[in-house]
């Protein structure tokens, strides 16, 4: 299959339509029979088609709010709007881990140190390095001998 991750979610948007018109006339049980949207996200987000990723796990979190994933979602939004350059839209969806999710598991680790680290990191774009040193330090302090805080050490030796 050469369709692409376009023309996979495509199908899988007209598939999940159909789904819920059946759902609606009370014909199947499920509200939402796909969640493996998630998987659709990391593609696009992995290919690069960051637009595409922060349109599948929008789309994720708002279907699936409370699931075991969605901080990863949204994570994964923010990641995908820092490589756009929409810092706010970014910031705002790593605050939404912080806000919604801190210290819950999930099924690849909690978001909280990465999440933490992003602020850091989009505070060093707007360069403003006092404010990025305090979440990396942060990180540091609060979750070592994470990926996360290998991460802040290099960029806070830097920013010196």
């Amino acid at each position: 299959y050469i369709g692409g991750v376009e023309h996979a979610v495509l199908h899988l948007l007209y598939s999940r339509f159909w789904h819920h018109v059946l759902f609606d006339l009370g014909l199947v049980s499920t509200k939402e029979p796909f969640k493996k949207l998630y998987n659709q996200g990391m593609s696009a987000f992995i290919q690069g088609d960051y637009p595409a990723a922060v349109d599948v796990f929008e789309g994720f979190v708002e279907e699936f709010e409370d699931d075991v994933d969605s901080d990863n979602a949204y994570y994964w939004i923010g990641y995908s709007q820092f490589k756009l350059g929409k810092w706010d839209a970014a910031e705002s969806a790593f605050r939404k881990v912080l806000q919604n999710y801190e210290h819950r598991p999930t099924s690849q680790g909690f978001k909280t140190p990465d999440a933490i680290y992003m602020l850091g990191k989009l505070a060093e774009t707007r360069k403003q390095p006092d404010r990025a040193a305090y979440y990396f330090k942060n990180v540091l302090e609060n979750y070592p001998g994470s990926a996360a805080a290998n991460n802040a050490q290099e960029d806070l030796r830097a920013l010196r």
